[in-house]
């Protein structure tokens, strides 16, 4: 056992991670958002809450720094007028939190998300309350 490493972060999750290159991005998932269209690897953490597993990854990688946001939060209330979900500010204030800075989030409609995520080279699966909500992290340097 590693000392103070995240229960949720497997060995394969953090070889998987480890491995991803600066730049590319991983898809943090609910258990209802399906993505067919990509190759990405698929980690399932079972009944883990969307909160608690950006807390895990946050923890062991860094975000992108550069113009771009290096969150994409998929808003499906966008088509339907409606606010964001609290998990969308819970993922931005842990991301924050995580980078000791203010971290900026782009939310994307549905379309755009999907067409987005198909460069996602990982995704992680959270099984909680927040089924079909997805966000995107773009990996930064150590």
């Amino acid at each position: 056992m590693l000392k103070n490493i995240n229960p949720l972060l497997s060995g394969a999750l953090l070889t998987m991670i480890d491995s991803m290159e600066p730049g590319e991005w991983l898809t943090l998932a609910g258990r209802e958002y399906s993505d067919s269209s990509s190759d990405a690897a698929v980690v399932d953490v079972g009944e883990a809450t969307m909160e608690a597993t950006a807390i895990a990854i946050l923890s062991i990688m860094p975000l992108g720094k550069g113009e771009e946001s290096p969150i994409v939060f998929l808003d499906a209330s966008a088509e339907e007028g409606g606010e964001l979900p609290d998990v969308a500010f819970a993922i931005r204030g842990i991301a924050s939190d995580a980078e000791l800075r203010r971290v900026t989030m782009k939310c994307f409609d549905p379309t755009a998300f999907a067409e987005f995520a198909e460069h996602s080279v990982l995704t992680i699966v959270a099984g909680d309350d927040s089924a079909s909500s997805a966000f995107l992290l773009q990996k930064g340097h150590c």
